[in-house]
């Protein structure tokens, strides 16, 4: 992304009132097997119990911005 581009896509986030921000970073150990984890957060509607933006994505996606 050129610098142009950076400046529209800011421009675009403005308009719905977002910007961008400082990235997140966490980290956890789950004492399981992959296999395991994956069976619980891949069920349908289990992932955005999980996953720290989920609910965040979806109040934007309702308000229809």
């Amino acid at each position: 992304m050129n610098e142009t581009e950076k400046r529209q896509f800011e421009a675009d986030l403005a308009k719905r009132g977002l910007e961008l921000g400082e990235h997140v970073r966490l980290a956890r150990t789950i004492q399981a097997p992959a296999a395991d984890v994956w069976k619980v957060v891949s069920k349908p509607g289990e992932f955005s119990k999980y996953h720290p933006y989920t609910q965040r994505v979806l109040e934007i996606h309702n308000r229809g911005s």
